[in-house]
């Protein structure tokens, strides 16, 4: 990192959206600009986030790209800021996810020999380490999805899995873990880059397609198990595609976007909806009675 650049966003309340839910989405938005590491601070009911990035035209982008998402928040672009310490701090601030048997952490992070999987996982440059609230929100609920598929045998599961914008790769490597058949999708070339690596170091290359497009572009089967860790504007973008799926699992929702949500799939019903602070994942199971061995419902 010969020149680097951090983009500072200072986040004021708009309207009766509060500072702190504006931040959380603008943090997605930057991570999925090409962010390698965002801070927070926060002073009073004003927050600021810093956004640290390669090069003042990656960090230029990401602005021109993520500003139309909160017209009141102010945005300037700052050369180094002391950033390779600050970058290192930040990724030293992330602390390993645990889930039932599960660990996911970075490869920094002391392996728990107590859990039975182990997934090791570098965000690099893209979102969706395990860390925060969004992911960890998806893992729970693809866990537990998978687990219930493995109580009923042989048959009656889900043997792909289908994770879209699949960012670092950490819900498809978990996945993959449990000996499913996944196709890992995702738009940014940066983030594949950094899930491929993923992928292999967590020795699950056979069973993981990585694929580079658009999520909306991708055919998904009615008998897939679908994850979809998004912002709500991908998640319109992309409904489309997945709407026929026999189980879909969204994350990287605000609270106050579940009902939108919701309406985009009318051929599904919410069976669980959890919350962590102001974000929200949704289980979604199809209303629509298949026929053959793999009947569910």
């Amino acid at each position: 990192m010969t020149s680097p650049w951090t983009v500072v966003c200072s986040i004021s309340p708009d309207g009766d959206l509060p500072a702190s839910e504006i931040a959380g989405l603008l943090s997605m938005y930057l991570f999925d600009a090409g962010a390698l590491a965002i801070g927070e601070t926060s002073n009073d009911e004003t927050i600021e986030l810093v956004a640290g990035f390669d090069d003042e035209q990656s960090a230029q982008r990401a602005v021109a790209k993520v500003a139309a998402h909160s017209p009141a928040t102010i945005f300037e672009v700052v050369k180094d800021r002391q950033y390779l310490e600050w970058v290192e701090g930040q990724r030293d601030a992330l602390t390993p996810t645990t889930i039932g048997s599960w660990h996911v952490r970075a490869p920094w992070h002391e392996r728990n020999d107590a859990q039975f999987h182990d997934i090791i996982i570098d965000p690099g440059v893209a979102f969706g380490h395990g860390a925060h609230p969004s992911t960890r929100l998806s893992l729970e609920l693809l866990i537990s999805a998978l687990e219930e598929d493995d109580e009923r045998g042989s048959g009656r599961r889900h043997e792909t899995v289908v994770d879209l914008g699949t960012g670092t790769g950490v819900l498809a490597i978990v996945a993959a873990t449990t000996g499913r058949t996944v196709r890992a999708v995702e738009s940014d070339i940066g983030a594949v880059a950094v899930a491929r690596n993923n992928i292999e170091h967590n020795a699950v290359v056979d069973t993981i397609e990585l694929i580079h497009q658009n999520g909306s572009d991708t055919v998904i089967a009615r008998a897939d198990l679908v994850v979809a860790n998004v912002t709500i504007d991908v998640h319109r973008a992309m409904a489309n595609a997945y709407k026929f799926a026999d189980r879909i699992i969204v994350s990287g929702l605000l609270c106050s976007q579940v009902a939108e949500s919701i309406e985009l799939l009318a051929n599904h019903r919410a069976a669980t909806v959890k919350t962590f602070g102001q974000w929200a994942a949704i289980d979604f199971t199809s209303t629509t009675l298949r026929s053959g061995k793999n009947d569910r419902y």
